[in-house]
């Protein structure tokens, strides 16, 4: 630990209490999180300034870097989303631009460290290079006999040139084509496709079609996975709420399953992509198409997005939603460390960067999305487990 990752690791602190203080209705809390807000943004000069300076660049302050940054803007937009202080399509667009740029940064380091580990004859699909043709400069290409001294004619025509052989045609004859899985990687528009099919597949709006009580098309809010269930209802009542919940969770897997399939490769799936995804999923739960950009809080469709993203993450985040849950009878309290809870472990574990990215994007959406959770519990008003909800 170094100071410049100190001041990274401020920044990611420094969010929840952006959340808390801007979405409240004070001027006060709004001066408060401004003031939070451009301290924020000096500490990312600061901490880049000095690891360069003191030489003190890590792995990890690159990796948290980047994630402080756009948590924190991700959280400022969405907190002034849902005090309608900004449309919901600006909100969706930097943000998905957002995680878009560093989803294909991300990916495209991957693919150098992936060619540069390649063996000499040998290319990404792991065939050999057409006949003798030296065609990657990672094989130590040999300098080509280019004509000198009485070789003065004109290289080229219609015929190769005898020193030069057939190389001087290579990039233009078919059989000197680049490696074929370059001509087959999927384009930004097949990664836009699959990132819009996930938000589609998270914006069905599950709890009203299977009639959920708190589902309803005039208030475009359905029950995927609400923060206070049903708890004093009976079996038959609840059951709709039941059925949503395990509906949003297989829509969420869903969409990160077929969005990560749209985008594989024979070089394996596009990492960022398949992060956004998940991303774009949980975008669709709490802001549906279908349900005039209303919807859920989330948390269910980021169950089901996260456990196909980063499973082994999720496990001690369940563990930390339950121990709240149980202790202090707040499913609203568990699931936001929950949330907050997979992405440290996301981050922990070791998991690629645009996943990690897309656990703290999914966190941020589902504590924005409680916003008028925490008001109630810093108001001491929040109803618990067992409890029927007071109108508010």
């Amino acid at each position: 630990m170094n100071l410049p990752i100190g001041l990274t690791l401020t920044r990611i602190v420094a969010v929840p209490l952006l959340i808390v203080f801007l979405i409240s209705s004070s001027r006060v809390h709004a001066v408060i999180a401004a003031a939070i807000f451009i301290l924020a943004a000096i500490t990312d000069w600061a901490d880049g300034m000095l690891a360069r300076r003191r030489n003190q660049v890590t792995t990890l302050g690159t990796l948290l870097d980047p994630i402080a940054d756009k948590l924190l803007v991700a959280a400022a937009l969405v907190s002034l989303l849902a005090i309608d202080k900004i449309d919901a399509w600006i909100v969706v667009v930097i943000v998905g631009r957002e995680l878009a740029v560093t989803g294909l940064r991300a990916c495209r380091g991957i693919d150098r460290h992936h060619r540069a580990g390649l063996a000499a004859g040998e290319v990404e699909d792991g065939e050999p290079v057409h006949r003798d043709h030296h065609a990657d400069r990672r094989e130590g290409l040999r300098a080509a006999g280019v004509p000198r001294g009485g070789h003065c004619g004109p290289v080229g025509g219609a015929r190769p040139h005898g020193h030069l052989g057939g190389r001087l045609l290579l990039p233009i004859l078919p059989e000197g084509r680049l490696p074929r899985d370059r001509a087959r990687r999927r384009t930004l528009v097949v990664s836009a496709v699959a990132i819009v099919a996930a938000y589609l597949i998270g914006a069905v709006p599950i709890g009203y079609l299977v009639g959920a009580p708190s589902a309803s098309p005039t208030s475009g809010v359905t029950a995927a996975a609400p923060s206070a269930p049903p708890t004093c209802c009976g079996p038959p009542a609840c059951l709709p709420a039941l059925l949503t919940l395990a509906g949003d969770i297989v829509k969420g897997f869903a969409a990160v399953t077929l969005g990560s399939e749209l985008v594989k490769s024979p070089a394996g799936s596009d990492l960022g992509a398949t992060a956004a995804c998940a991303v774009a999923a949980v975008i669709g739960n709490c802001w549906s198409i279908f349900l005039g950009f209303r919807g859920g809080k989330g948390v269910a469709t980021g169950l089901g997005a996260l456990l196909r993203l980063v499973p082994w993450a999720v496990l001690p985040a369940a563990a930390v939603w339950l121990g709240v849950t149980l202790s202090f009878r707040y499913v609203s309290l568990g699931s936001i460390l929950g949330a907050v809870g997979v992405a440290l472990g996301a981050a922990l574990l070791g998991y690629p960067g645009p996943f990690v990215l897309a656990a703290f994007g999914v966190a941020t959406i589902v504590v924005a999305r409680h916003h008028a959770n925490i008001a109630r519990l810093l108001a001491g008003h929040e109803p618990k487990v067992g409890q029927r909800r007071t109108s508010a």
